[in-house]
């Protein structure tokens, strides 16, 4: 599948094969240089230096939902709504969670690594979204977020 809008969505099914099979899929320049540099100054000031010298040991930190005007800046990315409209097969899309892991698995550079997910659904998604209600999963998304979305994506959040 070739995408002129949005080039790094070009050959789909090889990266959905890849997720497939090992669990995990790269899209190179999926985010432009600046925003993948706030993004790791952000979640650095969230999370602190890292405490220990030791590369080889994992540090797992969940941050959901992140805090600050850099999460309505990733969920604004066009080419990450028009993925999830691909895959969902609609421009008709909710957010169910953003997160961002803080190097999600061993390291063993000496700089941290980071894991943006974001995850989607139609609204026709009846079980999810009961499910969501009934666990209040999305209650803590923080204000910044709503207010940092433009009026024409807010519904993602409804």
């Amino acid at each position: 599948m070739a995408h002129k809008t949005y080039p790094e969505l070009a050959n789909l099914s090889t990266r959905l094969q890849e997720l497939e099979t090992q669990g995990y899929t790269v899209f190179p320049d999926y985010l432009d240089r600046d925003t993948t540099a706030a993004v790791r100054a952000h979640i650095d000031d969230l999370v602190g230096p890292i405490a220990s010298g030791d590369h080889n040991a994992a540090r797992h930190v969940l941050r959901h939902p992140i805090q600050g005007a850099i999460m309505s800046r990733l969920v604004n990315n066009p080419a990450t709504l028009e993925l999830a409209a691909t895959l969902i097969g609609s421009h008709e899309l909710r957010m169910r969670e953003p997160l961002c892991y803080h190097a999600s698995s061993t390291n063993r550079t000496d700089r941290p690594r980071y894991v943006y997910f974001t995850s989607f659904y139609h609204p026709s998604a009846a079980r999810l979204i009961e499910l969501i209600h009934r666990t209040k999963y999305r209650d803590n998304f923080p204000d910044s977020l709503r207010q940092g979305l433009p009026l024409e994506l807010q519904s993602l959040l409804d």
